[in-house]
């Protein structure tokens, strides 16, 4: 299953939820769904028919997810129930391939003529893409079929560190290190705190983490909050290089009456398929102290 903004149709992550089985499948020469774009008559091979694709967007990041949607026909005696979907650069070079089965629990054996099938895929991309067109194909058998490009804008990336005021540098479970948080007045907002995290990528990551930070009293009961994907939801960790600097900002509302004690900040990285933190250290959370005033 994919979530989708329902301002775009833009796949934002996928979950699995379960399994079904197929027992029989459409028929018929009923128009395609609103939105699908239909392939051309030539699109076939080894008796099977492309009818029409769906990209569910044109631009992206390194790091987004894609969802690539296609409906096929069976004609007599189909030989084939899979294909090749790439993303080539402009050069020619596929710098994302995913081999797909339609269908993998209906068998190849009990399709008939006129069976229509759907084959939704949903893909990662790589973190590492450059700015630049890139084009969709989908090949099986002798068929090599364009279904429509993608423009990739990449982040301005840093490696090189920045300074903070608090020194951290914990690494969550060998992915990220926070090296250090600083704090960012906000005379537009008085009532709020604006911690500013520095991340340092260890790895690649195939999980786009929120970061949690959560503001503590002396109990340990959280008195605000603010959770999200990094720098404002531009910067999935899928999309972090190794060595790669992330400044990641945050605001967090205050109450009107902050309780007694000190306070103290919460900082973590989770999953949001699972809720599970990453470890750090002996802990699931990183803790220091706010600075005076």
């Amino acid at each position: 299953m994919g979530l989708v903004r329902s301002d775009t149709g833009q796949t934002v992550a996928a979950h699995e939820l379960g399994g079904f089985a197929l027992t029989r499948p459409g028929s018929g020469a009923r128009q395609l769904e609103e939105g699908m774009m239909a392939a051309a008559e030539t699109a076939v091979s080894q008796n099977l028919r492309l009818l029409g694709t769906r990209l569910d967007r044109r631009e992206a990041a390194p790091g987004d997810v894609a969802r690539v949607t296609a409906v096929w026909q069976a004609a007599a005696g189909v030989a084939t129930n899979e294909f090749e979907l790439q993303l080539v650069g402009e050069d020619g070079t596929a710098v994302l391939r995913q081999f797909v089965t339609i269908a993998a629990d209906y068998p190849l054996a009990q399709w008939q003529p006129g069976d229509r099938l759907r084959s939704e895929t949903i893909l990662r991309l790589p973190p590492g893409l450059d700015s630049g067109d890139y084009t969709w194909r989908l090949l099986w058998g002798d068929q090599d079929v364009a279904l429509g490009d993608l423009r990739v804008a990449a982040p301005e990336r840093s490696f090189t560190p920045v300074a903070v005021d608090t020194a951290v540098n914990a690494t969550f479970s060998d992915l990220a290190t926070l090296l250090g948080v600083s704090f960012s007045p906000s005379p537009a907002h008085p009532l709020s705190l604006s911690p500013i995290l520095v991340w340092r990528a260890e790895r690649e990551m195939t999980t786009s983490y929120r970061v949690f930070v959560h503001l503590v009293d002396a109990a340990g009961q959280i008195v605000a909050q603010s959770d999200g994907e990094p720098a404002n939801w531009g910067r999935p960790t899928t999309g972090w290089l190794p060595g790669e600097i992330v400044v990641d900002e945050y605001t967090l509302m205050l109450p009107d009456a902050l309780p007694d004690g000190r306070l103290r900040l919460r900082l973590g990285l989770y999953d949001p398929e699972t809720g599970e933190r990453l470890p750090v250290a002996a802990a699931d959370f990183v803790e220091i102290a706010l600075p005076d005033g």
